[in-house]
């Protein structure tokens, strides 16, 4: 009974007193000695909704007494003045697991962190007479560790992989709930255990009349049924392995959340991705603007990469998804080839995708950069420019200083409609639509002939004329390459610091040189005739130097790495291929994509090497072969050293991998004999 019963027996005390110290005066002088309180222990720990006996308290009861309440309070409460009362009929009272549970509930006290409590007892005597007893004090706690682990396995995430399952929560080792997504038409089930036994597990109780029935199975040979939904989502699992009960509700946050990636505004910025539309938790879609020619796909948070819809590169149709809950499953994706507004659609269940533009590419205008270009005022010879959405027009080429330039809406002969410089605007760099003869003809010029960029948007009217830095690299270039000697396909090499270079590929027989930009013969790095070496280089600046070239005499892979600061090159002729292949995967360029993958470099079958782009704190290994998952060399996480591998022959054992901290270029080496593992970073990424 709570304290209105001590108020109320304070009240019969003073109306007793007041009738006593009218009827008879000695009874004031009767009082009531203080009672003993004790306690069995002061230091509990339980389950939460146990019936077993928890706590005792027993005391004596004065000569006299009436009633006894126990007071119970936190014990920073000293005055009592938000205790919880007991009225006890006898000298003891227990409390079962339960009751402290209900008690602590009732004084806002948390027992999974512990809490200190104190207690008295208040006896009194029918004649208004009260009498207290000490004080005692003690701990509370619950005891999870007799509680079950239940983890839910099959159509989540992480399928049938216990290691990777997530432990449902619970309170009370009674009841407990999981958030996640489900897959429809998948079976789940709950597994006891995480460590890889399949027994004991919560599976459907067949033989009940309502589907969402558990049954404990400890048997092998029992039923292995299990449970599904049809619709996939988010759900919250509830289960009460007291009564066997289970409910699967789509939860409160509603449908599972899709986040395209990739082509999108945002590019990969998970932060900054916007979530897809749903009513149904089914089909999902989103509207916007989509960059050709950029990969996209379709991720289930925007705070991982995993799981996410993926493009099924197995299907016969381009547009459909699969569902990638792990790393090493291919990271295939879409593709646009027309930029522009784009609806798109995912349906979860049949894996369809539609991506459908917002707009009609054969109803934007053709625009025409004419006058100080090349072709000058020849409409017929004008190169068109580009654009992806209608709006914003781009053109890059040659203009001359002090020419007049402007820009016509067809190639056919006719002068107008076209777009010309507003000369009633402050900014000179601002657009008119000249539609006809007697508007003005006012057009642009540069001050300095070159190379430049203009890029026009016909809806706000303004027009950015930019010239063109071109910034320095290696561009190989000769018959020996695979783009001869057009120096306009020439590719350049890796760089992590503007004078390191790297390539690896395949070379013909035929001579080459090193270009320094990618549409110009000068200025270049030839081969220095004079030198002792071979394979030394010479800065020529303009054409008037030596022509001298390095030749490969016979066709193969090659490996070169050159230094423009000591001109000097390394061309070796890479025998990885007589060797088994290794072939780095994860953090690199490819992700987990092994046909993607590109193999290591290694000159005697022991000691590999590779340089490219590692990410940061993503993991990676090495593989055996491009299209098996085993054998591999993993990091060896027993050994001290972090940079330790070990092979890895059969799926079950253990994953391991490395990982760096800091993203950028990396010469990444395994020696497959010593099984040491070295990642120089040589700079970040140009």
């Amino acid at each position: 009974m709570k304290r209105i019963l001590r108020n109320l027996a304070a009240f019969v005390s003073i109306a007793t007193m007041m009738f006593t110290t009218s009827c008879n005066k000695q009874e004031e002088e009767l009082s009531l000695s203080e009672p003993k309180l004790t306690i069995d222990q002061n230091d509990l720990k339980f389950e939460e909704f146990g019936d077993d006996k928890a706590i005792t308290f027993t005391w004596d009861v004065p000569e006299g007494a009436v009633t006894s309440i126990l007071m119970i309070t936190k014990a920073t409460d000293t005055g009592f003045a938000s205790c919880t009362d007991y009225e006890v009929e006898g000298t003891s009272k227990t409390f079962t697991s339960a009751d402290v549970r209900d008690m602590a509930n009732t004084l806002k006290a948390d027992l999974s962190v512990g809490a200190e409590f104190i207690a008295k007892v208040m006896v009194s005597a029918g004649a208004g007479k009260t009498a207290y007893s000490n004080v005692v004090s003690f701990k509370a706690v619950k005891d999870n560790s007799a509680y079950e682990t239940i983890y839910p396995i099959g159509a989540m995430d992480w399928g049938w992989e216990p290691s990777q399952a997530e432990m449902m929560k619970t309170d009370d080792g009674i009841v407990y709930t999981w958030t996640g997504m489900i897959k429809a038409k998948n079976s789940f089930k709950f597994l006891c255990q995480n460590d890889g036994n399949w027994i004991p597990s919560y599976n459907r109780d067949e033989t009940a009349e309502n589907y969402w029935t558990l049954y404990k199975k400890t048997e092998d040979w029992e039923p292995d049924t299990c449970f599904e939904v049809e619709k996939g989502g988010q759900y919250t699992i509830t289960l009460n392995i007291k009564e066997l009960t289970i409910s699967v509700e789509p939860s409160s946050e509603g449908f599972g959340k899709l986040y395209p990636m990739g082509a999108m505004p945002w590019g990969w910025d998970l932060e900054s991705a916007e979530e897809m539309t749903t009513n149904d938790g089914i089909t999902y879609t989103w509207t916007g603007h989509l960059n050709a020619n950029n990969d996209f796909k379709f991720l289930c948070q925007n705070t991982a990469w995993q799981p996410s819809y993926n493009r099924d590169a197995n299907a016969e149709n381009y547009w459909t998804a699969y569902y990638k809950t792990q790393d090493w499953e291919p990271d295939t994706q879409w593709v646009v080839e027309t930029s522009g507004i784009y609806t798109l659609t995912i349906n979860v269940e049949t894996l369809e995708v539609t991506a459908t533009p917002q707009f009609d590419p054969a109803s934007w205008e053709k625009i025409y950069p004419i006058g100080a270009m090349e072709w000058g005022c020849d409409p017929s010879l004008a190169e068109e420019m580009t654009t992806e959405d209608g709006v914003v027009y781009n053109w890059t080429g040659n203009i001359t200083a002090n020419l007049d330039f402007k820009f016509l809406c067809q190639n056919d002969g006719n002068w107008i409609p076209s777009y010309n410089r507003d000369e009633t605007a402050e900014n000179y760099w601002t657009l008119f639509k000249k539609t006809e003869d007697w508007e003005p003809d006012t057009c642009f010029k540069v001050e300095e002939s070159g190379k430049y960029n203009i890029t026009l948007n016909t809806q706000d009217l303004t027009i950015l004329v930019e010239k063109v830095v071109e910034n320095p690299g290696i561009y190989p270039v000769g018959g020996a390459f695979p783009c001869g000697w057009d120096n306009t396909l020439a590719e350049p090499m890796m760089t992590w610091n503007g004078t390191d270079y790297f390539y690896a590929g395949w070379l013909n027989v035929g001579t080459f040189k090193f270009l320094c930009f990618k549409d110009s013969w000068t200025p270049c790095y030839n081969r220095d005739a004079n030198a002792e070496y071979y394979w030394t280089m010479k800065y020529c600046a303009d054409a008037n130097g030596e022509d001298t070239t390095f030749e490969i005499t016979e066709a193969g892979r090659y490996i070169i790495e050159l230094n423009t600061e000591t001109l000097e090159i390394s061309c070796v002729k890479d025998p990885s291929e007589e060797f088994p292949l290794i072939y780095p995967i994860g953090a690199m360029a490819w992700g987990w994509n092994l046909e993607a993958a590109e193999h290591m470099f290694t000159f005697d079958g022991e000691s590999y090497f590779w340089i490219g782009e590692i990410k940061a704190d993503n993991d990676f290994k090495f593989m055996c072969s491009n299209t098996e998952w085993v054998p591999s060399y993993n990091r060896d996480e027993e050994a001290e050293d972090y940079w330790t591998a070990y092979y890895k022959e059969f799926d079950w054992q253990k994953d391991t991998q490395f990982k760096v901290s800091e993203g950028g270029i990396y010469r990444l080496t395994l020696n497959v004999k010593t099984l040491k593992v070295t990642a120089e970073r040589l700079g970040d990424v140009q």
